[in-house]
């Protein structure tokens, strides 16, 4: 166990000699983590079991922060314990937990710094930062599984829409709900990852083999002045009015003449605890409440 934890930390920091790395080089980096783990390319990660594997080097603690804006953070040799600790927000649900364990990973085993702190929020403004971000999220939504399950349920909200134009763009809100539930992350971890994936969609949506993607991040994008239709933007759970429902409306929600209706007293109580439902939406839950 000591060995592949020396491998993993001497593959991490010598991966990139400059703290500079393109997204390419962080998703490479990932593959380094699953081959060091025996892991597939193609499965999340579960970060706890990383962490459990070295309980002599590395371990975990959760606390009840004052402040929702902290996810976590790691420490480095602690000189009381002799080992390093991941710190976890307990009052975070086990979604954010998960993501902000395997980005206090990436800080481990890769950055030279002593400590690391989570923020709840993404800030990739800073080259460690979305290092740990964009690698947490390439291990827990491994892109060469998620791109062709973003493509398809595209494939399929486009169709919804074609055939039934009155749903708009809730099909497209139903995505990163769906990612959510596949791999275990918070719905704002699967935004981020769809708009992380973008362009990579977009290939394999086009014909582009998996294995012959081009990895390009936003900026480069820019860059090289790649331009597309980003699905990211139309993919926003927040938009779902339904998305407070059980599970098998949602699962069920591309056939709505097949929804599985209740009473209109448990449609109102659930709707009436729908925060943010626009008048649209609510004319589609209408509709949605119609007769057998």
């Amino acid at each position: 166990m000591q060995k592949i934890y020396d491998n993993m930390q001497y593959n991490f920091r010598n991966f990139s000699i400059s703290n500079f790395m393109t997204k390419l080089d962080v998703y490479n980096m990932a593959d380094v983590v699953r081959v060091e783990l025996g892991k597939s390319a193609r499965k999340p990660l579960d970060p706890f079991s990383v962490v459990y594997k070295y309980p002599d080097t590395l371990g975990i603690k959760f606390h009840r922060f004052d402040s929702e804006k902290i996810g976590g953070f790691i420490v480095k040799n602690d000189p009381q314990y002799d080992k390093s600790f991941i710190i976890l927000n307990a009052t975070k649900p086990p979604e954010s937990k998960k993501f902000n364990c395997c980005h206090e990973l990436v800080h481990f085993f890769k950055h030279p710094c002593d400590s690391y702190t989570c923020a709840s929020y993404l800030n990739n403004s800073d080259p460690f930062e979305y290092q740990a971000n964009e690698c947490a999220a390439e291990l827990l939504i491994p892109y060469r599984d998620a791109v062709p399950f973003i493509a398809a349920q595209w494939e399929e909200a486009l169709s919804v829409v074609k055939t039934d134009p009155q749903f708009g763009d809730l099909p497209f809100g139903f995505i990163p709900i769906r990612i959510s539930k596949r791999y275990g992350v918070s719905e704002k971890i699967a935004e981020y990852r769809i708009t992380s994936l973008d362009y990579e969609v977009f290939q394999y949506f086009n014909g582009t083999d998996i294995d012959r993607l081009q990895i390009v991040s936003r900026r480069k994008q820019d860059q090289y002045r790649i331009k597309f239709s980003p699905i990211s933007e139309r993919c926003k759970s927040g938009s779902v009015a339904l998305n407070f429902l059980p599970d098998y409306i949602i699962d069920d929600y591309t056939d709505k003449h097949q929804l599985k209706r209740r009473s209109a007293i448990e449609w109102d109580a659930e709707i009436t605890e729908a925060i943010y439902v626009t008048k649209e939406e609510m004319e589609l839950l209408d509709f949605l409440k119609l007769g057998e």
